[in-house]
């Protein structure tokens, strides 16, 4: 038995840092020591099984580990923006497992365009990749170019923590988001328009106050705007700038802002406030601004809101220059209606006046006056009659007749009005002298306007302007 234990164990793994010997047979002298080197061999065939046993769990568990890392797929829409359009950048993170913590990431600030998160929570689901179920977390970044050409988006890092399906250990990682490339163009006919807004569709309300005739210094406008624009988030859409004049203070609130999402479609609206204060009379413009949009695939847009006019009462600088040449016209036209007034006559116009007022001794001297203030009507008839021609010397002997009548009547009325204001001398006078009296006054007009003596009568008021006309030569 000694000598078959002892051909039987040509070989004998020892346990030294786990390398093989291979020994020569051994002869055992006694069946205690074979049975003393038996034990030690199956304790280490035992020892090798366990090393086996644990090299395996490891190179098991190394593969599990590196079997799906974590990773991330982005994507965005293949179109090139026009500056100010929302470009959507997707965000996929993937996991063999699930999430069971906070994901974190923040956005890079850049100068060329804005980013913003487009929800504050992650839209979880499942994928399966290379024959495996992986829970997928998505995260929607939107990007608003602010300048044309290309644009780069730097590597986004997220922080994620999940619990591993092969290992079941709960485990945290970082993974890093490529660089995303985006093109932004500006249209031609947007070049040259400092804001606008980027919408399929933008709707405006302008709501004012109770509207006046008229207004006065420290009255008030209210005036109430209301933008709202479909996929554009409140905050994108431009500050409202309102057209002002000299002479009013404009007062604007803070804007309020509200986004609505209803089943994925998005809405912003910006509410403005603003107040007009009058500070000084005149009148003013108020409102009439455009608003400007650019409607996907249409083009450029505007809006041009309701204009008001507003006259407001009292005296300004303003228009003191229109009031100050009307009181010029004024006095220059008083000017001329004085000196008009006051200007020295004509001896026609005098002489004119004179037989329209039936001043007859007055009209006879400025006729006599007109031909170098002669006292005796012979030279006036000689110049009347100074002529050839038979049918003017006729007319001038027409004329020197209506003359000598006019002369005659002045005559006979001033001796007529010389009886009529003689006193009587006594009561005791003879009976004829009372009956003559009596008889020249009742030859005299009452009214004075058309006196005829016995002596004379008064020529025709045609003859008298004719004789004006030819004396003055008009």
């Amino acid at each position: 038995m000694t000598k078959g234990l002892a051909t039987l164990c040509k070989c004998v793994y020892l346990s030294s840092g786990c390398s093989l010997r291979v020994i020569k047979p051994i002869r055992f002298e006694s069946a205690f020591s074979a049975a003393v080197c038996l034990s030690k061999l199956v304790f280490l065939a035992f020892s090798l099984l366990a090393n086996l046993l644990v090299a395996e769990l490891a190179f098991a568990e190394t593969n599990a580990e590196q079997a799906f890392e974590p990773q991330v797929i982005v994507s965005r829409a293949e179109v090139n923006p026009v500056v100010g359009q929302k470009v959507l950048l997707r965000f996929e993170l993937l996991v063999n497992g699930f999430f069971n913590g906070a994901t974190k990431f923040e956005l890079p600030s850049m100068s060329s365009a804005r980013l913003a998160k487009a929800s504050d929570f992650a839209i979880n689901g499942s994928k399966r990749v290379v024959g495996k179920t992986l829970s997928s977390q998505i995260w929607d970044v939107e990007l608003y170019p602010e300048q044309s050409g290309l644009i780069e988006v730097p590597n986004i890092v997220f922080a994620i923590h999940y619990v591993d399906a092969d290992s079941g250990k709960s485990l945290s990682r970082t993974i890093v988001a490529e660089p995303i490339l985006v093109f932004a163009y500006l249209p031609e006919s947007l070049k040259g328009v400092s804001t606008y807004i980027v919408s399929d569709n933008v709707q405006v309300e302008d709501n004012w106050s109770e509207v006046k005739v008229e207004y006065q210094p420290g009255d008030i406008i209210k005036r109430t705007l209301i933008i709202t624009a479909d996929d554009t988030p409140a905050s994108y859409i431009p500050p409202f700038k309102a057209n002002i004049a000299d002479g009013i203070t404009l007062v604007v609130k803070e804007p309020q802002l509200v986004n609505e999402n209803n089943r994925g479609e998005s809405r912003g609206q910006i509410t403005q406030d603003l107040t007009y204060i009058i500070d000084k009379p005149g009148n003013y413009v108020l409102g009439g601004e455009v608003i400007s949009w650019w409607q996907l695939g249409s083009g450029l847009k505007l809006n041009r809101l309701e204009q008001r006019d507003v006259a407001v009462i009292g005296f300004s600088t303003k228009n003191a220059y229109h009031i100050l040449l009307l009181l010029l016209g004024c006095g220059f036209l008083a000017l001329i209606l004085f000196w008009i007034r006051t200007r020295k006559s004509t001896l026609y116009s005098q002489a004119k006046h004179a037989l329209a007022a039936e001043d007859w001794p007055l009209f006879v001297s400025l006729m006599y006056r007109k031909h170098d203030n002669s006292a005796s009507p012979a030279r006036l008839t000689a110049q009347l009659q100074s002529t050839d021609n038979a049918k003017q010397s006729r007319k001038a002997e027409k004329l020197t007749g209506t003359l000598n009548k006019l002369f005659d009547y002045l005559f006979a009325r001033s001796s007529a009005v010389e009886l009529k204001t003689t006193p009587l001398q006594s009561p005791s006078e003879s009976g004829e002298t009372n009956q003559a009296s009596r008889t020249e006054t009742n030859d005299i007009d009452k009214d004075g306007s058309e006196f005829k003596s016995k002596e004379g009568r008064l020529p025709s008021k045609s003859d008298l302007i004719k004789l004006l006309k030819a004396t003055f030569n008009k």
